[in-house]
């Protein structure tokens, strides 16, 4: 075959592997299957206790049977362990541990997403079904998190609903929430001014008549160890359950002497956010999905592609955050070092052959390691992770190894006065097996890994997989298309664009002078 037709299939190749990179899809790390499952159910606020308990026994019944289940730990009348907001009797949680990995047949999340059916048949309950993951997600602890900053609290809200329809209806989107589900009932009282006017009342009587009513007043002060510790006086019975005590505290009207507080306020039933989130003394409100089935990438280029649909009111910016956004980080800084190290290859070749031009004939491996790293994505179905851009950074000091080994060989067969061709068969032949044996131990020693085996091994598999069809691709076409190179490079030499690839005369003088010294 003809060498211009070998540089461009190599080309075309290489072309088609980084259109390809759109087929591999990315995630911020790999998801590690850990035997664990995290059941959170809320039932609406004042469900009684015996109520929770029923539907936690429901979902206990179906998730029992389940072959892969080993044990069920279930709380009722709790919210998550590290949750902030105490006790309550509409609150319950599930702990499912699994046997281990090698003993089932389905991961944890295909069976999250079982249990995610069992859930859906449960009316009137919020319940929330996590594969517990203590490596692949980030610090965010949320895939996917959009972002909503502003100081319009009602269109923030409004917007905020939009977003969490949009991104619902995204395939493979799972447990979409926003920051203010979370909320708590209280009562708001309102004045009936009109009624107070008639009482001889004022509001500052009404607003001090309902505090000590609810938070009491000190009366008196006690003196113990040379402490002094205040004696409040509180009305017995007041709660947010139970209204009646507070509505008949007695007030005294000028006009009708002792009324009831219910005579001359309303008592209105609302919900509040049990947090309230800042940033940059804006107002931040979020949308948090967990996904399954699909990269991240994917997932995220649909929910952009969503949000730009939505018309967003001014004031207020949307972002992503959570993994998306460590992501896009985490991609940058390793491109960066990426070619930080492909550059710092090259110096260090530059410096061991004393030229510019075979250092750049070697450093075509690189390209032709991301032609088979992109198709060992692709065919074993791993996304492009942070574990496996190191993997790339690795490969760029690797691959160069066998293109090394080839040119160095080649150089010394000419300056024995070999023939350029000649020279480039023979160590093609000589080379050949060296090259072949340093390859096959490295794949075999990266094999374990990409085979995945033991729990907590997922986060290696990407790492593996780029460095083994990385150098397998990289090797067997360093073969054939660094000789053409080297030929085409060494051409070159006899024009003007030699200069650019050529060191200094005095510097090539004395390096040959070195040379011959060394040969002597």
């Amino acid at each position: 075959m003809d060498r211009g037709w070998v540089i461009t299939l190599a080309f075309l190749a290489f072309i088609a592997s980084m259109a390809g990179i759109g087929l591999v899809g990315a995630e911020f790390l790999p998801a590690v299957d850990q035997g664990f499952i995290n059941i959170s159910i809320e039932l609406p606020p004042g469900s009684s206790l015996e109520e929770t308990d029923r539907v936690v026994r429901r979902l206990e019944e179906a998730i029992y049977p389940l072959p892969e289940v080993a044990s069920v730990y279930s709380r009722v009348g709790a919210g998550s362990e590290f949750s902030f907001e105490g006790n309550t009797s509409e609150r319950a949680t599930i702990d499912v541990r699994l046997v281990p990995l090698a003993e089932r047949s389905r991961s944890s999340a295909e069976v999250a997403e079982v249990i995610r059916g069992f859930a859906a048949d449960v009316p009137g309950a919020k319940i929330s079904v996590t594969a517990t993951d203590n490596f692949g997600g980030g610090l965010s602890g949320a895939p996917i998190q959009i972002q909503l900053r502003g100081d319009d609290e009602e269109a923030m809200e409004r917007l905020l609903e939009e977003v969490a329809a949009a991104v619902r209806a995204v395939p493979g989107t799972r447990e979409v929430t926003t920051s203010l589900e979370d909320q708590r009932p209280e009562y708001r009282i309102e004045v009936r001014r009109e009624r107070i006017q008639e009482l001889g009342l004022s509001v500052p009587q009404i607003t001090s008549a309902v505090r000590t009513a609810v938070e009491g007043q000190v009366i008196t002060q006690l003196r113990s160890g040379g402490e002094e510790i205040d004696i409040r006086l509180q009305i017995q019975g007041i709660s947010d359950e139970n209204l009646d005590v507070l509505a008949s505290v007695p007030i005294w009207s000028p006009v009708a002497g002792m009324v009831p507080l219910a005579e001359v306020v309303r008592f209105v039933p609302s919900f509040v956010p049990t947090t309230l989130q800042r940033d940059d003394q804006s107002r931040l409100m979020t949308v948090s999905a967990s996904i399954f089935g699909r990269p991240l990438s994917a997932v995220m280029a649909e929910v952009a592609a969503a949000l730009a649909t939505i018309d967003i009111p001014p004031g207020i910016s949307v972002q992503f955050g959570g993994d998306v956004q460590e992501m896009q980080e985490a991609f940058g800084d390793l491109g960066v070092a990426l070619v930080l190290a492909i550059f710092l290859v090259y110096a260090v070749m530059a410096v061991q052959f004393e030229s510019f031009r075979h250092p750049f004939t070697i450093m075509f491996s690189v390209p032709l390691a991301a032609i088979g790293v992109v198709f060992g994505l692709v065919v074993t179905g791993t996304p492009l992770s942070v574990p496996g851009f190191i993997g790339l950074i690795m490969l760029s000091g690797i691959v160069v190894n066998n293109a090394i080994v080839l040119v160095d060989y080649v150089n010394r067969l000419r300056a024995e006065g070999m023939e350029r061709t000649e020279a480039l068969v023979q160590a093609g032949r000589t080379r050949l097996r060296p090259i072949l044996m340093t390859t096959l131990t490295t794949v075999l020693g990266m094999l374990p890994l990409a085979l995945g085996i033991g729990e907590g091994s997922e986060v290696q598999v990407p790492l593996a997989v780029v460095v083994i069809f990385g150098l397998t691709f990289s090797t067997f076409l360093t073969l054939v298309v660094v000789p053409i190179m080297y030929t085409w490079i060494d051409t070159l030499g006899t024009g003007r664009i030699a200069r650019l690839f050529r060191l200094p005369a005095s510097r090539r003088a004395l390096s040959q002078g070195v040379e011959a010294q060394r040969q002597s």
